[in-house]
């Protein structure tokens, strides 16, 4: 399954409860940038939103996403070849960095959740964006400390 099947397979099943993108994100518990993503056939989600959008959909998550589909997902996530090979040095570290950017996006959307029901859409959002761009800075620093070694 391709990035854009899977994102018209969860446009069909948002649609078919008569949801919008909005309420989908709502109740996936997931930023409705994230799902944008999604819907969009940009990227394939984490497993951790795999599961929520799954839930909110009262599906299981192969049935959004084949078992097999899954399994070479997570398996581009550890950095393992299709031959089973062992990573290397350079995968290892790109998978802690994925793990560690999935983790953060998590906490992005609780904290987004969180926010929402404190303050404004609009203040949540800036505060948000600001989040990012730290969050992107301090990435920044650590690719370019790993490019150097």
């Amino acid at each position: 399954m391709t990035k854009e099947e899977f994102g018209q397979k969860l446009y069909e099943e948002m649609r078919s409860r008569g949801w919008n993108e909005d309420k989908l994100a709502q109740k996936a518990r997931i930023n409705v940038d994230y799902v944008g993503e999604y819907l969009d056939g940009l990227v394939f989600p984490n497993s951790v939103h795999l599961v929520q959008l799954a839930d909110a959909l009262g599906l299981k998550p192969k049935e959004l996403l084949p078992a097999a589909d899954i399994e070479v997902l997570e398996e581009k996530a550890l950095g393992v070849s299709n031959e089973g090979a062992l990573p290397t040095r350079e995968q290892e570290i790109d998978a802690a960095i994925k793990y560690q950017e999935n983790r953060i996006a998590d906490a992005q959307n609780h904290l987004a959740n969180v926010l929402c029901d404190v303050v404004s859409p609009r203040d949540a959002n800036r505060i948000g964006l600001a989040i990012n761009r730290l969050i992107e800075t301090k990435f920044d620093y650590y690719r370019t400390v790993q490019d150097s070694s």
